[in-house]
């Protein structure tokens, strides 16, 4: 919560009378600390400006909404906060000072009073910050999870809100010589407490949509690395200047959080460079166990960053920031450019060609009127063409040997396809690797989609509905008639679903359309399918032949392929304990807390489901329901 400046009341009995008789009306009473103003309000409690009249200071009194303090669960977990939090001493942490009795009318705990705002405020009013001191700003929320994490604690709901950022220029005489940029970590009030003697969660999911890890929504277990998926969310922002995940509403959001797809932070913000864009999308990770591991393992990733970068002292930079943000990034710039330029030139003599893209890339964003890094790039790239060229060349060289045996078994093997001349695409097991490998380079799917969200890494599709081959009978010598074969012939692609991307031998072919043609050379070519920013199917490569026409067939060669589609998992969400959901038409029957899952026979599916109550004298609702294949779908009990 935003924790504003106050000013000072000092310390003479006749101001903390003026203290106490200016501010205390229509405040609640407390008896060991005066209520001056309202400096927050949040969905457990309102947060006060308060004097300590024995240590004579200002605090920060965080008192519980009336109407739920009568309501044991909530109490308990109350408590639990005051309790987790006053174990917590490190400066990146807010100090618990206080907690109320039980003989106390209200219930309310104590902390220090920062004067300052919070992260969401700093974030607004510094959308293009530069991705160095952004990096910083997560650095220090890293040490400070850490030691929560070390005390048994999970915040579960680290976000820019609870994050309180106290400039030099917030504190009253205050310079910059002083004690420099202060942020901490607020408010672990729905913090899991780990240890024996805490007091767990009732599984309830608790937190915000945007922040919130996959397993933490699905009601999950959740450890250390739930709160580093929070961290990537907010270093996202701080990078990009918007969240990973967006939508029109919470359902959206979490939607989008569970299908773990967002726009990579360097293509929405090219001077952030893929180096930053790659730790946080480590951070980021939909599967818990290819994610960050921890706080301390994501802060070691920024600092060895920032020390390439020559940002020995990330507070140093926070602090010069915040002082002059303008003249800061115009510096920034001057200093970052020739760093990444060197950096570059050092990864292109040891080969490593895309470390060297990543730093020319962004150097040239920080920096797009200077000649010299575009033409740096322009040699990189062309040196990348000639050493695949020349890869090819060899692949096609020592392939050579394979070339005759693939092509003729592939030829046998279709030389007599199913009437009127219909094909398949062939099983990728039974190919055979090595020769086609060698026959045929693999696509090169960069040089086709150069945008990686365009054949997602994470995406799985499969075969289906693959033709059996017909078997190969001896064949009688060609006459010369026959030997007059066309080098080309006609093909007309058959592909489920119709959304399907086709990649031939290295190229993306427009095949979708009723008998669209597509003229290919007769012979072997490698082919790869797949579903473009979906986890809908199994992607499907492998090896199809285009046969010569029989004598006075003049109709084009079909090859018919369908997708292979992946199961999806359903979960409910809102809805009473112990409830049941039944989807007849796809056979999907599930309960509250309990995900399912379903192969649908398409990569969408709508219908009508149904929604009971565990109590027997309820009655069933009923309510629409949308399924994407492939995906981690969230069900919502329907509102009435």
């Amino acid at each position: 919560m935003s924790l504003p400046a106050a000013p000072d009341r000092g310390s003479t009995g006749e101001q903390d009378s003026l203290s106490r008789h200016a501010g205390a009306e229509g405040l609640p009473k407390l008896d060991k600390y005066e209520l001056i103003e309202e400096i927050g309000h949040g969905g457990m409690a309102t947060v006060y400006r308060a004097r300590d009249p024995r240590l004579r200071r200002d605090v920060a009194v965080k008192i519980i909404h009336r109407h739920l303090r009568e309501n044991a669960e909530v109490g308990t977990r109350f408590v639990a906060e005051a309790r987790a939090a006053a174990k917590l001493r490190h400066p990146g942490i807010v100090e618990v000072f206080d907690v109320s009795s039980e003989h106390d009318r209200e219930r309310y705990l104590v902390v220090e009073l920062l004067r300052g705002s919070t992260l969401r405020k700093i974030l607004g009013a510094h959308r293009d910050m530069p991705a160095e001191v952004g990096a910083a700003v997560v650095l220090e929320l890293c040490d400070a999870l850490e030691h929560a994490h070390a005390a048994g604690i999970i915040h579960r709901d680290v976000k820019p809100e609870n994050v309180l950022v106290e400039l030099p220029s917030d504190r009253e005489g205050a310079s910059w010589d002083g004690a420099g940029v202060v942020i901490k970590l607020t408010d672990f009030g729905i913090a899991k407490v780990l240890d024996a003697q805490g007091v767990t969660s009732t599984g309830q999911v608790l937190g915000s949509p945007a922040h919130m890890a996959p397993e933490q929504i699905e009601g999950g277990e959740v450890d250390a690395r739930t709160d580093v998926f929070a961290l990537g969310v907010l270093f996202y922002e701080c990078l990009v200047g918007h969240l990973p995940f967006e939508g029109k509403n919470p359902a959206q959001v979490l939607r989008r959080v569970l299908e773990g797809a967002y726009p990579e932070a360097e293509r929405e913000r090219p001077a952030v460079g893929a180096r930053w864009s790659r730790i946080v999308a480590a951070a980021l990770a939909h599967d818990i166990a290819a994610r960050t591991a921890s706080p301390r393992a994501l802060a070691d990733r920024i600092r060895a960053e920032l020390t390439e970068l020559g940002v020995v002292e990330p507070r140093v930079e926070l602090a010069a920031y915040f002082a002059n943000p303008a003249g800061y990034a115009e510096r920034h710039v001057a200093r970052l450019v020739p760093r990444l330029v060197a950096r570059a030139e050092a990864a292109r003599k040891r080969g490593d060609v895309p470390g060297a893209a990543a730093d020319y890339n962004r150097a040239l964003a920080l920096a797009p009127n200077d000649l010299s890094i575009l033409k740096r790039l322009a040699r990189l790239n062309a040196s990348r063409s000639r050493r695949k060229l020349a890869q090819r060349a060899l692949a096609v060289t020592l392939g050579s040997a394979a070339l005759g045996v693939g092509a003729f078994a592939i030829t046998r093997a279709f030389h007599e396809p199913p009437p009127p001349d219909v094909g398949a695409l062939p099983p990728p097991e039974p190919q055979p690797s090595a020769p086609m490998d060698a026959l045929v380079p693999r696509p090169n799917l960069r040089a086709v989609a150069p945008r990686a969200a365009e054949v997602p890494s994470a995406m799985d599709v499969a075969d289906v509905a693959v033709a059996p081959r017909p078997r190969a009978r001896p064949q009688p010598t060609p006459t010369a008639s026959q030997a007059e074969v066309p080098s080309v012939r006609d093909v007309v692609f058959q592909i489920v679903p119709s959304g399907a991307k086709l990649v031939i031998d290295g190229v993306e072919i427009n095949w979708f359309g009723a008998n669209k043609i597509t003229p290919l050379k007769i012979g072997a070519h490698s082919v790869h399918v797949s579903v473009p920013n979906s986890r809908c199917c199994k992607p499907y490569s492998g090896v199809i032949s285009v046969v010569a026409p029989k004598p006075g067939v003049t109709a084009p060669q079909r090859i018919i392929h369908k997708l292979e589609i992946l199961p999806s998992t359903v979960v409910l969400s809102g809805a009473p304990p112990n409830a049941q959901y039944a989807c007849p038409q796809i056979g999907l029957i599930g309960y509250a807390g309990s995900p399912q899952t379903v192969t649908l026979s398409d990569v969408f599916w709508s219908g009508r489901c149904r929604f009971t109550p565990a109590a027997s004298d309820a009655t069933p609702l009923v309510g629409n329901v949308t399924l994407v294949a492939g995906e981690s779908n969230t069900v919502f009990w329907p509102s009435g």
